[in-house]
């Protein structure tokens, strides 16, 4: 009788909950390793689940799918086949002579902690460590009261938490919109979404999303909400300064033409800003797939 192949999955955001229910099916015993306290990864962020509770769901799309997913998680994890490792890191890998794996753990949160097993060896590795927001340096990004657009979002879905009350969110991307209508939702003033794109790009590239009608739902509703929050939409641009003593205090913005210069005369100051959430799309995670060439 053949052994069975132990698979570890690193990230427990949508790739990695399905490519270990997945191996799951197949027989593998898995290994699932999350930086996270609890499944979900960015996309799924929610509060933090207490037991008997189903977890919560506001603000979220394709929630069933992820339901379904994690009920194919836990029942890993209740059969012993599914060992789920969170708040853990991966900070090396390796491939050993007989194509086994070895990866070196350490914990996510707490440094000079060990996680609760440092060494783990496995047969196949799936690498699910998503993405994270990609920044452009602006005068005044340092100050407090800036963050990524992203962590924005991170901080009402995990913990309900506003950033700020009087928010201006600016960069470029779909992802902006979902930010925004998570911070009306929550009770926060959307000042205005600062797109630097044009938008006539993605003309040529409609068929992509429309492709996939429930993102044009998704997009509806987003569009819904800047509408019935009166969220200013603002196309070709962009933040040139962020200004403020000890904090954000106010934003200086400005318009640009097709090739990205500032249009002179269009510079804007928009007072009483105390969070600027920045995105400008999204950089993979691939540290541990360029180890391995």
């Amino acid at each position: 009788m053949s052994r069975q192949i132990h698979v570890a999955v690193i990230g427990a955001g949508p790739a990695g909950l399905a490519a270990s229910a997945n191996a799951l099916a197949h027989g593998a015993l898995v290994t699932c390793i999350d930086a996270n306290d609890q499944p979900g990864g960015q996309y799924w962020r929610h509060r933090y689940e207490q037991p008997g509770q189903q977890p919560d769901s506001t603000g979220h799309h394709d929630w069933s799918t992820y339901l379904s997913l994690r009920k194919a998680f836990d029942a890993g994890q209740n059969a012993g086949t599914l060992t789920y490792l969170p708040n853990t890191q991966v900070w090396m890998a390796q491939q050993e002579e007989d194509e086994t794996l070895t990866l070196q753990l350490t914990s996510a949160t707490d440094a000079g902690h060990d996680a609760g097993i440092s060494t783990l060896e496995t047969d196949r590795l799936v690498v699910a460590t998503g993405a994270y927001d990609r920044q452009i340096p602006i005068p005044g990004w340092d100050l407090p009261g800036v963050m990524t657009a992203g962590a924005v979002q991170a901080l009402i879905k995990g913990q309900g938490v506003l950033a700020g009350q009087r928010v201006l969110l600016a960069g470029t991307g779909p992802f902006l919109l979902p930010v925004a209508s998570n911070v009306a939702h929550a009770g926060g003033k959307v000042l205005g979404i600062c797109e630097s794109a044009d938008l006539t790009g993605w003309l040529s590239h409609l068929k992509e999303p429309l492709a996939v009608p429930t993102k044009g739902v998704e997009g509806a509703e987003y569009i819904w909400d800047l509408l019935r929050h009166r969220i200013p939409y603002k196309r070709s641009t962009v933040v040139t300064r962020i200004h403020g003593n000890d904090k954000v205090e106010a934003v200086s913005i400005a318009r640009t033409d097709r090739t990205g210069a500032i249009i002179a005369g269009s510079e804007e100051r928009i007072e009483n800003v105390d969070c600027v959430g920045l995105g400008f799309g999204f950089t993979t995670q691939l540290e541990l797939l360029t180890a391995f060439g």
